[in-house]
């Protein structure tokens, strides 16, 4: 069941201690002793990557005495991106995401040749593929992590757009803390 967060209630979670941890299992332990049902969530997600993203501070988990839940929180920045090239502006579209199955070298990730990448998508190299179709970017943030530095940030690390172009760039930016 899907529960609506006034704004009050949704300060107060954020308020909440993270937990820290040693290891996938010391999570695992702890969230199974809190009443959360691992071996779903070890098939929605997964732990590992709910692990790698508390390690690297895109997520948090956090118990909540008075609700008598834990919750997964995230801050994220929702994206509006129009790029002007010799003075007409272009929206950016995120057409999709592709996870692959094992890392992929520079030179893939940046081909321009049309038979490579089709080799590659070819290859069962692909994990899975969101398509979003959608003018928005999403960008998870960092810690306390200014917006607009996390939006740069996603912009280098997605795009590989050089911020010496970010002049070119009209950004909207919406601000979005999730539970989830």
């Amino acid at each position: 069941m899907k529960h609506s967060y006034g704004p009050e209630e949704l300060q107060r979670i954020f308020g909440l201690p993270a937990r820290q941890f040693d290891s996938q299992d010391e999570m695992e332990h702890w969230l199974y002793d809190h009443g959360v049902d691992t071996a779903v969530a070890t098939t929605k997600k997964g732990l590992a990557s709910l692990y790698r993203k508390i390690e690297k501070s895109e997520a948090r988990l956090v118990y909540d005495e008075q609700d008598e839940r834990v919750y997964r929180l995230a801050r994220t920045a929702q994206i509006s991106v129009t790029i002007t090239i010799h003075g007409d502006q272009y929206p950016l579209f995120e057409l999709c995401q592709i996870f692959t199955n094992t890392p992929l070298s520079e030179e893939e990730l940046t081909s321009q040749d049309e038979a490579l990448v089709c080799e590659l998508l070819s290859n069962g190299l692909l994990r899975s593929v969101n398509i979003r179709n959608s003018m928005e970017l999403w960008e998870t943030l960092v810690d306390d992590e200014d917006v607009l530095e996390g939006v740069y940030r996603g912009l280098e690390e997605e795009l590989n757009l050089d911020r010496d172009l970010f002049h070119l760039i009209t950004l909207t930016t919406y601000h979005r803390e999730l539970i989830y």
